[in-house]
C-alpha cells in the first residue's frame, strides 16, 4: 500500500489543473505564483520525509491494533465488502483528520508548522503540496493511522488515501467548484477557500478535508452565500525560501520565526 502515492504525480496534476484554472478560475492569477520554487521543492523533497514518517505511524498503528483494538472489531471490519470498507474508511479517516486539523490551529506549537501552509496568499492546485513535512505527517498520520488501527483492508485504505489526495488538489485549486446542495456533506474549493481566508470571521473554520458534515456538526462551518474571500495568508511575514520555511517552526522566538500566534489570535491584514 502506497500511502500518499498521489503526491508523486505532480505532472499529472499540473496537466489537469493548469488548464482548468485558466478556463474556470475563482480569480485571475498567474500560472506560476510567487514562491513557486518553494512549491517545486515541496513536491520533490517532502515525499521522502513523509514516507519515512508515515511508515513509522503505520507500524505504531499496527501495534495499536494488536494491543488496543478488540479482535472482534477488526474481524468485523475486515469481513465487510470492499465498497462498504472504503466508505467507512473515508468517514473514519476524515473524522480523525478533522480533529487533527483543529489541533494544528489550536495549539501554538503545532500552528508553527501549519502556518507554512496558511502563509500562501494565492491558492491554486500546487498549494496542496505546500506544507511542512511535520504538518503533512500529522494530518496523513491521523487519516491513515486510524483506519489501519481499525483493520480496514489495504485496498480500501489505498482507495481512501487516493481520494483524499486528489480531493486535496481539488479544494486547493483555483477552479470554480461548489458542492451545490451537497455543501453540508462534501467539501469543495468554495468551502476550503474560506479556511485559508485571512478575514477574521473565517478563521478556524472549515477543517474537514472531504466530509464537510463534520464542520456543520461541530459548528465550525463557514460558507456565506454570494461572496468569496478577498484576502488569504497570515499576518506575519514568511520567507519564500524552502529551507527557511522548513526551519521556521524550530526557531525559538516567535518574532524571529514569523509566526506570532495561532490563527484565532492574529489580526487581519488590510484589504488590498
Amino acid at each position: 500500500m502506497q500511502i500518499g502515492q498521489w503526491a508523486e504525480a505532480p505532472l499529472l496534476a499540473a496537466l489537469i489543473f493548469v488548464p482548468l484554472e485558466r478556463l474556470w478560475p475563482w480569480r485571475r492569477q498567474q500560472v506560476l505564483r510567487q514562491g513557486w520554487t518553494a512549491d517545486l521543492a515541496y513536491v520533490s523533497v517532502n515525499g521522502l520525509f513523509v514516507w519515512l514518517g508515515i511508515s513509522a505511524v503505520l507500524v505504531a498503528a499496527t501495534a495499536a491494533q494488536r494491543f488496543a483494538v478488540p479482535a472482534g472489531m477488526t474481524a468485523f471490519v475486515s469481513k465487510q465488502p470492499l465498497w462498504l470498507q472504503t466508505i467507512a474508511a473515508l468517514m473514519v479517516g476524515d473524522f480523525c483528520l478533522y480533529w487533527a486539523h483543529r489541533a494544528l490551529h489550536r495549539n501554538s506549537v503545532l500552528w508553527r508548522f501549519h502556518a507554512i501552509h496558511h502563509a500562501i496568499e494565492e491558492l491554486d492546485w500546487a498549494a496542496a503540496y505546500h506544507s511542512h513535512p511535520i504538518d503533512v505527517l500529522i494530518l496523513k498520520g491521523a487519516a491513515a493511522g486510524s483506519v489501519v488501527a481499525l483493520g480496514f483492508s489495504p485496498v480500501a485504505i489505498g482507495i481512501y488515501m487516493t481520494i483524499y489526495g486528489w480531493v486535496s488538489l481539488v479544494v486547493h485549486s483555483n477552479v470554480r467548484v461548489t458542492a451545490g446542495p451537497l455543501r453540508w456533506l462534501v467539501s469543495s474549493s468554495a468551502f476550503h477557500r474560506w479556511h485559508h481566508s485571512n478575514e477574521p470571521e473565517a478563521r478556524d473554520r472549515n477543517f474537514a478535508a472531504i466530509v464537510s458534515l463534520w464542520d456543520f456538526m461541530f459548528r465550525t462551518a463557514f460558507l456565506p452565500a454570494g461572496r468569496m474571500p478577498r484576502i488569504y495568508g497570515i499576518d506575519a511575514g514568511m520567507s519564500l525560501a524552502y529551507a527557511d520555511q522548513l526551519l521556521n517552526p524550530f526557531r525559538m522566538h516567535r518574532r524571529a520565526s514569523g509566526v506570532e500566534s495561532p490563527n484565532m489570535d492574529r489580526i487581519a491584514k488590510p484589504a488590498t
